[in-house]
């Protein structure tokens, strides 16, 4: 499909092009000068370290609390928790900056409760068991229960919950070391109390996974997808995904969770054993599970991107979609997550994080098609810090305010926030441009010479057209002088 716009500036014709906020077409690369985080906090005596460590949860309209670790702090670490509060005009205000009874191993995940108190979920040093605090806000002070351990789950991945009633709230959680499981306990709202419930296997008693994630379908039944990490005779990782019913005894206690149904995985190897694999993402959209896994062979990456549906919970079918992957060259991403309602997955890679004039954070975004996304992201931002970054990390509210986090690496050493804005003056990539004014969105696009028939094409960040897959996917080539453009991919 093409489309007419008005142009700003002189068009470069047979290459990608941006659509500005002001409704006109402009050459790639893409303006920078737009959707710049906006610094909220520094401070020169903390580096806060271990990105896992980090989480944000909204309490109220002005009100948000952030858990980090402090490099400085004494072993074993213990989180540290920071009270910001949004002002009128934008700014935000250091109200809290208290350190926790609580020591870190890994993780960090809030459960808001209500404007007054949270959940803080964690793994704790040494023995790696899954633990729960409670925080609770009295004006701005914060006050901290003791540590409520759960030594039969440790090391767990990600914690849902499963139902509220009146007095408590049940909650479902998945660990990823030793005999990998689920799990669940209860939290009870007039005594802060968590009790520990039940606990099964998830595959078998030899297997590890190296990540996982829960989708309730109901109080009575959850799907669990997860990463196989070995079996007792091989390494090979696998994507799986399958069904579990709930069972509840007369007084409302979980009792048992039972596998049901088959679990499913593809039907041959994914990921080398050999390589290191990152999971940085097990999502839910709609009926499809998507996951994200970075591979890193020697230094040179590849993503995978695996999709699965969730065809009939009520008889526990569901079936692999398949997969696609892509060779990033030498970039690591850090980080995947969806926004805007499970619309579009968002992602960002940190890149020459050591050399403080090319550090910079690049944004993608991409739509989340249902069965499997589009393999290419599309570049939406990048981010220039003329300074060497540490420890990078964008994380969000549930509400989908997007954050980030680094800290400077050059002594003395600062740690920074910022907020970062989505849905403001974005620029991005719109299709190529035939003429100064008409712009191919999709199907058929000529004008080109030389192409391979069958061969894939991508552009850079400047928006010129060649077969190296560094670049973001455009289409593939139909002849000698033809690109067909996919009509999600603009």
């Amino acid at each position: 499909m093409d489309l007419a716009y008005q142009a700003d500036g002189t068009i470069k014709t047979q290459k990608v092009v941006q659509l500005k906020p002001n409704g006109k077409i402009a050459n790639l690369p893409l303006a920078t000068n737009l959707n710049v985080p906006t610094q909220i906090y520094s401070a020169s005596a903390i580096r806060s370290i271990n990105t896992d460590a980090l989480a944000v949860v909204k309490l109220s309209d002005i009100l948000y609390l952030v858990s980090y670790v402090n490099y400085d702090d004494t072993n074993p670490d213990p989180y540290r928790f920071l009270l910001l509060e949004k002002q009128s005009d934008g700014t935000f205000q250091e109200k809290e900056n208290n350190i926790s009874p609580w020591k870190y191993s890994s993780n960090a995940q809030f459960f808001k409760v209500s404007e007054s108190k949270v959940l803080f979920f964690y793994n704790v040093t040494g023995s790696g068991a899954t633990c729960v605090g409670v925080i609770t806000l009295d004006g701005y002070a914060l006050t901290f229960s003791a540590e409520q351990s759960m030594g039969q789950s440790p090391y767990y991945a990600n914690i849902v919950k499963l139902k509220e009633t009146a007095e408590k709230i049940y909650f479902i959680g998945i660990t990823i070391n030793g005999a990998a499981s689920i799990f669940a306990f209860t939290y009870e709202k007039a005594t802060d109390v968590v009790t520990w419930q039940v606990e099964r296997t998830l595959y078998d008693v030899n297997t590890a996974i190296r990540y996982g994630n829960i989708k309730v379908i109901s109080e009575n039944k959850i799907v669990a997808a997860f990463i196989r990490q070995y079996t007792a005779s091989s390494d090979h990782k696998y994507p799986m995904v399958g069904y579990f019913d709930i069972v509840y005894n007369e007084g409302g206690e979980v009792t048992s969770i039972t596998q049901a149904g088959t679990l499913v995985q593809p039907p041959s190897i994914l990921f080398n054993a050999s390589y290191n694999n990152y999971y940085h993402g097990i999502f839910f959209k709609g009926d499809y599970v998507h996951f994200d896994v970075m591979q890193n062979s020697s230094g040179s990456y590849s993503y995978y991107d695996v999709a699965f549906k969730l065809t009939d919970p009520a008889t526990n079918i569901a079936e692999y979609i398949g997969f696609k992957v892509q060779g990033v060259g030498t970039r690591n991403r850090a980080g995947v997550f969806y926004l805007k309602n499970g619309k579009e997955k968002w992602q960002y890679e940190v890149v020459n994080e050591s050399n403080p004039s090319n550090t910079r954070v690049d944004m993608y975004a991409r739509d989340a098609k249902d069965d499997l996304l589009i393999i290419p992201n599309i570049l939406m931002k990048t981010w220039k810090f003329g300074k060497s970054m540490g420890y990078v990390s964008i994380f969000m509210t549930d509400v989908e305010e997007m954050f980030i986090s680094y800290i400077d690496n050059t002594s003395p050493f600062v740690w920074y926030l910022a907020t970062i804005d989505p849905n403001v003056n974005v620029a991005t990539p719109i299709g190529v441009a035939r003429s100064q004014s008409l712009v191919t969105l999709n199907g058929q696009c000529g004008g080109f010479n030389g192409l391979e028939i069958g061969k894939q094409y991508y552009y850079d960040e400047n928006g010129d057209i060649s077969t190296n897959p560094q670049g973001t996917y455009l289409g593939t080539a139909i002849s000698s002088t033809t690109i067909f453009i996919e009509d999600t991919l603009f």
